[in-house]
């Protein structure tokens, strides 16, 4: 009889599903190809195309898994990689499902060292993000998911600097990317100078609220975010680490404390607020959380709040000036504004200042200020002392930015 082997999922998909294979204490990872429908009959040639990504990657001396296997099994295609003793994705290290294996410092350092390599080496790859490279048990980094490479390219080291900046903007730790580029310069003999680093900045920062504004759609479909829940005759969409049991108090008037419902007369009706939550949720600002989008008996959309909050538009709210310059602040950093005065923002129980109405806007100029000059005018707030440096230090871009904003709301 064979031995039995030990099945772990790591990431799992309509179209593809990564699991931890474990035999004899020998362990490979298998990635199984199952596109849905007609694109099933792709599923051999994208296969192909990983595994001489891969090979070709490896024989130009970059960190990749050694291919191991290809073959059909159970009527998909598998590819068999060996497995790296305590890979973990930069993804969950940034989450915080994992623990750093070295400093974070550090580890920004071997990405922008990895990513020097890609340039050097004549390698575009058209699908990289966190998820896609790993970190050993060393601290070692391991570029994965080979299907989109281009060789021989000589890619826009630009372009690489960007797409991964804006990739980990919001939820790497202080002085993360700086690392990286510093590492990157280092290693890249074309790498653009110091003098790039706010213009890159800038456009990491335009490229991530573009990417968000896409990936709004994770939240009214089964995806990564939410997945359907069909309870009695409630039916719709929870997100994803809430148990099923929690809908049937969700459709209740009122609902539970902690939580707010939206009803409307059609879905459609509730899509302004909604998406409102899911990208302030995305770009990791103060806001109501979506939780869930009921669409029988009645639609209703659902959120997570802190508490009851009220109403910066309220004659007797009154905020914390330090909670107001981070809230503001963090929305600056994302080049954003919003689409309304002091009635967008709310305070909660514990004086935290998070947006709560209206809309979301682009300002790509981090250089004006106006639009907060406005609000600070409306709630008779003076900038200078607290509000601006709380505002200053809640911007993730370079020192030299902060510095600028600061020393103008300062000097009023």
């Amino acid at each position: 009889m064979p031995p039995v082997a030990q099945v772990r999922i790591l990431k799992e998909s309509s179209k593809r599903t990564v699991r931890v294979e474990t035999v004899d204490g020998l362990s490979r990872v298998v990635k199984r190809f199952h596109a849905p429908g007609l694109r099933r009959l792709g599923d051999h040639r994208r296969a192909l195309r990983e595994r001489a990504g891969l090979e070709r990657l490896a024989a130009l001396g970059l960190p990749v898994p050694r291919v191991v296997d290809l073959s059909r099994r159970g009527g998909s295609w598998e590819l068999v990689l060996d497995a790296i003793e305590g890979a973990v994705s930069l993804d969950l290290l940034l989450d915080g499902r994992a623990p750093w294996p070295i400093a974070p410092g550090r580890v920004g350092a071997r990405l922008g060292r990895l990513l020097a390599a890609l340039v050097e080496a004549g390698v575009d790859h058209r699908d990289l993000h966190a998820g896609n490279v790993l970190f050993d048990s060393q601290g070692r980094a391991v570029l994965v998911d080979a299907a989109h490479l281009r060789f021989g390219a000589f890619p826009d080291p630009r372009r690489i600097l960007v797409v991964t900046a804006a990739g980990v903007r919001e939820r790497d730790p202080a002085g993360f990317r700086a690392r990286a580029l510093i590492a990157f310069r280092a290693a890249c003999s074309r790498s653009p100078g110091p003098e790039a680093t706010e213009e890159l900045e800038q456009a990491a920062r335009r490229r991530r609220r573009s990417v968000v504004a896409r990936r709004v759609r994770r939240y009214w479909r089964e995806s990564g975010a939410l997945r359907i829940v069909e309870r009695g005759p409630l039916r719709g969409l929870l997100r994803r680490d809430l148990p099923s049991e929690l809908l049937d108090d969700l459709g209740r008037d009122p609902p539970p404390t902690g939580y707010v419902a939206l009803d409307g007369s059609s879905l459609e009706g509730l899509r302004a607020r909604w998406e409102r939550a899911a990208r302030c949720t995305m770009h990791r600002l103060a806001s109501e959380r979506p939780v869930a989008l009921i669409h029988a008996p009645r639609p209703r959309a659902v959120f997570q709040v802190l508490g009851p909050l009220r109403s910066l538009a309220d004659p007797g709210c009154h905020p914390d000036p330090a909670e107001l310059g981070r809230a503001l602040g963090a929305l600056h950093d994302r080049a954003l504004r919003l689409r309304g005065g002091a009635e967008s923002l709310a305070v909660a129980p514990d004086g935290a200042v998070l947006i709560a109405g209206g809309g979301l806007g682009a300002h790509d100029d981090l250089a004006d200020l106006s639009p907060v000059r406005s609000l600070l005018d409306e709630l008779e707030i003076a900038a200078p002392g607290t509000f601006a440096r709380a505002f200053a230090g809640a911007l993730r871009g370079t020192r030299g930015e902060a510095a600028r904003i600061l020393a103008e709301l300062e000097g009023g």
